[in-house]
């Protein structure tokens, strides 16, 4: 499902560069602030494309989305906003590659030490990408690459984390890695969020992520480790699949995979944006059973 991201993390520094630009003013995750601490679960995400223009177009108007720049070209960086509040930022990068556009999505999970998780990565044949640093209103956070090639950004937030709350339309809904070892990852993401990892009843070689009594996340098995490469999916809560995927189509994006009826009755699509991130789109009826999760 998910093509090649490697060309992508060689070369990421996120939207900090030493000496390229200063930090911009990230927003809190929780205003009013709290000391709620939600390791496990997925409290942020950053889109680093070295078009932001047409990402802002593409995300505003398929999903309703307002913008709010917090930093100006050259190192751009915003949000976007559903009623008000920030659900993703978008952040300046220059290309690592010849590959243009260029964009990757990078989601942050909550944990309680940054530093120790850090380590775990590290420890277990991964690398840092981006340095931990602290900002005020945001708290302390890193980026890492497990030893399968995968991303993710670790958080510990100065204000809180978010509450757990139905998702509505253009928010995110959950996370899936696509790893081609399924089993090891398990168990880096039960050491780095120190959380529950269970094996799925509903397929093999799969797991499920949750903490405080929901479900958070899931570790999927790549399907062809030659042509795709490791990496977190995430996905957005719609009213609609198919409609959402028609805008998206008609504003520049692609279809990566398609509804099916074998597929969650239909609810559930992946589509890559004008700049070739990836993204899912699934339509999520909370009658169908409790948590967060989309499966």
């Amino acid at each position: 499902m998910l093509k090649a991201l490697q060309s992508a993390v060689l070369g990421l520094l996120l939207f900090i560069s030493v000496g390229q630009a200063a930090e911009p003013e990230l927003p809190p995750l929780s205003d009013p602030p709290s000391r709620k601490l939600l390791a496990g679960k997925f409290v942020w995400a950053d889109l680093v494309t070295d078009d932001v223009a047409s990402v802002k177009t593409f995300y505003t108007l398929l999903f309703g989305l307002a913008w709010k720049e917090v930093r100006p070209a050259p190192a751009a960086y915003g949000l976007l906003m559903l009623d008000g509040l920030p659900v993703a930022g978008v952040a300046y990068h220059e290309a690592p590659g010849v590959e243009t556009p260029y964009g990757r999505w990078v989601h942050y999970m909550s944990v309680d030490n940054v530093a120790r998780a850090e380590r775990v990565v590290i420890d277990r044949g991964g690398r840092t990408v981006l340095t931990r640093r602290s900002l005020e209103r945001r708290g302390e956070f890193a980026v890492v690459m497990g030893p399968d090639q995968a991303l993710v950004g670790l958080m510990h937030s100065s204000t809180g984390d978010p509450d757990d709350y139905r998702a509505e339309q253009g928010e995110w809904l959950w996370r899936e890695l696509y790893t081609a070892d399924p089993a090891a990852s398990a168990k880096l993401y039960e050491a780095i969020c120190q959380c529950e990892i269970f094996p799925r009843e509903d397929r093999e070689n799969a797991f499920l992520i949750a903490s405080q009594d929901f479900l958070r996340g899931s570790i999927n098995a790549l399907q062809d480790t030659r042509e795709t490469s490791a990496g977190w999916l995430g996905y957005v809560q719609v009213g609609d699949v198919a409609a959402t995927i028609e805008r998206a189509t008609a504003l520049g994006g692609k279809v990566v995979f398609a509804p099916s009826a074998d597929v969650f009755d239909g609810r559930l699509a992946v589509i890559s944006d004008p700049v070739g991130a990836y993204l899912g789109l699934v339509s999520w009826d909370y009658s169908d059973g409790n948590g967060e999760g989309a499966e």
